[in-house]
């Protein structure tokens, strides 16, 4: 029998690398002990496959070179991974990714779970630099323009994000996963999430953790300044809000506030 196996690294960046390995001729009641190393000055990685049984002893050895020079990476000028921006539904926003094609690229796969994609026809996983006519027809239709420049590899989103739907009241992400390889096998991954958000309110609360003397509200904001942001209450049968401008903002766009000194009339 065959043991196939993929190791991914993640460097201090963020950066996604994967390796992977076949071994042949597996006999019965092997024990396989993977062991990764870093070894080295000039960036490079040996991965160790020990067998280990009592008769025999085996050890595999590749190495996993990790010289920028070598890794196809992926990058956007529009588009920020860490901090993924919100897409204002129908209008889209510009985005072009750009491939690294100077390190032997042979092929970007686009996987994504999004049912938007399979609706069109496209599968969950394919290469957008070898893609088949049906798929290269979808994609057409869909805006997606693949295209070479000088030593670059670049891919325009943009009449995409105009097309992406989302729901009436709430956000939607369509999530695509981009993992260029060379001819070496050495892997770049990043993930796109294109959070469409509705026309409609910039601003919306999600929940209040009401309690005798106090209470936490809870929200989300879509595209509005942080600074914008506020929650407003008032007592039972007033007309004045009182308004709390002291606004926890946390990732994926949610915030929310503390309220103290209430009582039972709010």
């Amino acid at each position: 029998s065959t043991l196939h196996f993929t190791i991914n690294v993640t460097n201090l960046q963020g950066n996604e690398f994967s390796r992977s390995m076949l071994i042949e001729d597996i006999k019965p009641r092997e024990h396989y002990h993977v062991v990764f190393d870093l070894e080295g000055i000039g960036g490079s990685a040996n991965i160790n496959i020990k067998v280990d049984e009592s008769t025999n002893d085996k050890k595999w050895d590749f190495e996993m070179p990790i010289n920028p020079n070598h890794i196809p990476v992926i990058t956007s000028e529009q588009f920020d991974f860490d901090n993924p921006p919100n897409i204002r539904y129908s209008d889209g926003m510009e985005l072009i990714l750009k491939v690294d094609a100077s390190v032997d690229l042979s092929s970007v796969m686009w996987t994504s779970e999004s049912t938007y994609f399979t609706d069109q026809g496209l599968p969950k996983q394919f290469d957008i630099l070898h893609p088949t006519q049906e798929q290269l027809q979808i994609l057409n239709a869909l805006g997606v323009v693949v295209s070479t420049v000088g030593n670059e590899v670049n891919i325009s989103l943009s009449e995409l994000t105009k097309k992406l739907p989302t729901n009436s009241t709430q956000p939607l992400i369509h999530e695509i996963e981009w993992k260029a390889s060379n001819q070496e096998g050495i892997n770049y991954i990043v993930k796109t999430p294109l959070r469409v958000i509705p026309l409609g309110k910039n601003v919306r609360t999600l929940s209040v953790d009401a309690w005798s003397k106090f209470a936490y509200l809870y929200g989300e904001y879509n595209d509005l300044e942080t600074s914008e942001i506020v929650f407003q209450y008032r007592k039972v049968g007033a007309i004045d809000w009182e308004i709390i401008n002291a606004i926890d903002v946390e990732n994926d766009h949610l915030y929310s506030a503390q309220i103290l000194g209430l009582g039972s009339q709010y």
